[in-house]
């Protein structure tokens, strides 16, 4: 796998948690700017906007850190198994996880050149 594709799943795989801070900051800045107030509608229709960005982005995740375990060479049935498992109870951190211990290690292959 070339290098820009590795930073291209990195950025994919970090963007939801950079998401949910910007919305959390977000939310913080209208409590305490408006503490009786109700939300305006185009702050709701931007939080609505970022969390289908998340949902979209999670699902892409999903679909490439499946295929890349399924089709890593270095992972036995076994682990293979272990690994989908916990991708399916705790996918944001395994996802996390896994993109440092086999995604960021994988070695270029000659054909990939």
């Amino acid at each position: 796998m070339s290098t820009g594709k590795k930073v291209l799943i990195g950025l994919s795989t970090f963007l939801p948690f950079l998401l949910l801070v910007i919305i959390f900051a977000k939310l913080m800045v209208f409590a305490v700017q408006n503490p009786a107030g109700d939300p305006p509608m185009d702050l709701i229709i931007g939080f609505v906007g970022v969390y289908l960005l998340i949902i979209i982005t999670f699902i892409i995740n999903i679909i490439v850190y499946v295929g890349h375990m399924v089709r890593n060479p270095r992972l036995g049935n076994t682990e293979k198994t272990v690994w989908l498992c916990l991708m399916f109870f705790f996918n944001v951190i395994v996802m996390a996880v896994y993109y440092f211990m086999h995604i960021i290690t994988e070695r270029q292959t000659a054909d990939e050149v």
